[in-house]
């Protein structure tokens, strides 16, 4: 049986305790998840911008096979090649922004579930306290009752006590009477 507001406060915090990291590795794992998807999908467009890159240099290659004239085809290349590296840059940059984002997101997730485990624990306490007190009060009270029926008691014993005392005084001397009547 719990004892005291240290040994309700243990187990009501150990058990909100366990829930909080029970959550914490759901949404770790689910944040993980989240990141490699935002990864996957900054990967795959860094891969096809590179094949946009690799495409322009086909074509760059096929021009100057075909004739074409260098300056027309170096030109194109060179949009076509600022333009891939462009969409690269902004594949990195925008799987970097998803990374964060997912971040951020599940830190507030953590902030959030952190402070109410704290309030519920700080709740549990403080009704813990309250009913350990008022428990103490009830105890108290009844120590109270039990002493004074005590008390009671000793006075009522004492009473009939001195009562008896007193009829075996009357009756001694009623019966010193009665001896001295017969005198």
């Amino acid at each position: 049986m719990l004892q005291n507001t240290a040994d309700i406060n243990s187990v009501v915090c150990r058990r909100l305790s366990a829930r909080a990291r029970e959550m914490r590795r759901v949404w770790h794992r689910t944040q993980r998840s989240e990141k490699a998807k935002a990864r996957e999908v900054g990967r795959r467009a860094e891969k096809a911008a590179h094949e946009a890159l690799k495409q322009a240099r086909d074509l760059e290659r096929a021009q100057r096979h075909a004739g074409a004239s260098e300056r027309a085809f170096e030109r194109e290349f060179d949009r076509n090649e600022y333009s891939a590296e462009g969409l690269g840059d902004r594949a990195g940059d925008l799987r970097d922004q998803a990374d964060d984002a997912v971040e951020e997101f599940y830190g507030r997730v953590e902030e959030t579930v952190e402070r109410q485990a704290d309030e519920l624990c700080d709740a549990s306490r403080a009704r813990a306290a309250a009913s350990l007190r008022e428990v103490r009060a009830v105890q108290g009270r009844a120590e109270a009752a039990a002493e004074k029926a005590e008390a009671e008691r000793r006075a009522q014993a004492k009473a009939a006590k001195a009562k008896a005392a007193a009829h075996a005084a009357e009756a001694d001397a009623q019966s010193d009477d009665k001896a001295g009547d017969k005198a």
